[in-house]
């Protein structure tokens, strides 16, 4: 599938996907809204029933067309403006609430406004007969009224949620369905990345692997025409560029090979205490000829009371040589190269810096997956499988130590090892 099809399936889907959330998200919200009004309009008719049947026991006429007024979402106050007697409210309101399987935990206060007080308060659970006392600081006042009752619903909301189990239900099959639509479209979108990191993988293998084959393949090529009695110096060069070729080939196979080893299962550490400041030098040492033959420069910067570090020296060369030899490969014209090494408080830090084309930031976060390469289109002047760096993560993380990248485009690359206190030895006996 092509990109442009693959992104259009990858927007499509975001807008399928935050579509369906919505509406489904908007119609529970419509659910809960129609399950409170139906439940106010219930309890308003129940609550109507009470004060009129009470307004019957007292051989009395309810004194307002209106006696059940709303004050919030979950309290109501009725009035009667009668006397009340307490055991006949609530058995008016346990029927009521009964007779329209209105179950829930609530609460009711009866007030006489000429002593300005609550004269009798009850919470009445309807799962546990033992019911309390009400507390009373919930209910509002009224004050215009005489005699008048409130009652309050604390468990409201959560009567309300319980009453939408179907609605719970299918929000969770659709969010099922939503998230194994997600998922597919991250594998379609997985898979496209793989598929191209495969076809640069191919491109620049058989970038690095034409020019020793041709070289090989021309050498041998002249030494088979070569006529009987040539000069055994010039049948020993070419014999020499064909070893030096063959060489080549073998550790471009040997890097492909260790890549995958290291995917399988951990790199096996042969851990001892290794000196970093003659560590660094001696890598230091093998690049300076290379890099002043392109007139570049090799700065080290060491920083004092470095201490030695429990760590495999053969990896930890490994981890250096490919920093520096990416540092070289991504520097524009002669490379200019700083290594330092400081400490600070109890960790030490490694950093390998270059002022090359730097990596931009949304490659950052894959530059040491394995294969990857920030990708430049078709030029491959860079050699290179994209393993260098995938190697460096990978022994880093097994030592227990971090690696930090920090770097802009145009202006360089700087990574940075951070090696904690616990892999730290004593300080290093040279004064530096």
């Amino acid at each position: 599938m092509k990109s442009h099809g693959i992104r259009l399936l990858i927007i499509f889907g975001i807008i399928t996907l935050s579509g369906i959330l919505f509406f489904q998200v908007y119609w529970v919200k419509k659910a809960y809204d129609t399950g409170d009004h139906q439940f106010n309009q219930t309890m308003s008719v129940a609550l109507f029933d009470v004060a009129s049947k009470i307004a019957d026991f007292n051989k009395s006429v309810l004194q307002v067309k209106a006696p059940v007024n709303q004050v919030s979402s979950n309290y109501f106050i009725v009035e009667v403006n009668d006397v009340l007697d307490k055991d006949i409210l609530e058995l008016l309101l346990r029927r009521e609430f009964d007779r329209r399987n209105l179950k829930l935990d609530y609460e009711y206060a009866i007030y006489d406004c000429h002593a300005n007080e609550m004269v009798y308060g009850r919470y009445v659970n309807t799962g546990d007969p033992a019911d309390t006392i009400a507390t009373g600081h919930v209910f509002a006042k009224c004050p215009t009224c005489t005699y008048y009752f409130g009652i309050h619903f604390p468990g409201k909301r959560n009567y309300l949620i319980s009453n939408m189990n179907e609605w719970f239900i299918s929000s969770f099959i659709m969010l099922s369905a939503v998230a194994f639509f997600g998922w597919s479209l991250w594998l379609v979108f997985r898979q496209k990345r793989l598929s191209e990191i495969q076809r640069d993988f191919v491109n620049n293998m058989t970038h690095e692997f034409r020019t020793p084959i041709s070289t090989i393949a021309i050498s041998a090529e002249v030494i088979q025409k070569e006529p009987s009695g040539t000069d055994v110096t010039r049948i020993h060069n070419y014999a020499r560029i064909i070893a030096e070729q063959n060489q080549r080939l073998r550790e471009q196979v040997d890097k492909v090979l260790q890549a995958a080893g290291t995917e399988r299962k951990k790199p096996v550490l042969e851990k001892e205490p290794v000196d970093l400041v003659e560590l660094l030098k001696t890598v230091a040492e093998t690049f300076e000829t290379r890099i002043r033959e392109q007139n570049g420069a090799l700065k080290v910067e060491l920083g004092t009371g470095i201490p030695q570090v429990m760590a495999d020296p053969v990896h930890l060369t490994n981890i250096l040589v490919n920093l520096i030899d990416n540092a070289m490969k991504y520097s524009r014209g002669a490379p200019h190269i700083t290594l330092t090494l400081r400490k600070e408080g109890k960790t030490v830090y490694l950093a390998v810096a270059d002022q090359g084309i730097g990596i931009e930031k949304r490659y950052q976060k894959r530059i040491f997956d394995r294969f990857f390469r920030v990708p430049a289109g078709d030029i491959y002047n860079v050699k290179g499988f994209g393993l260098g760096l995938h190697y460096v993560y990978h022994v880093v993380r097994v030592h227990g130590w971090k690696i930090l990248l920090k770097s802009q485009p145009g202006s360089g690359s700087e990574f940075t090892i951070k090696i904690p206190s616990g892999s730290l030895i004593s300080p290093a006996s040279q004064t530096l």
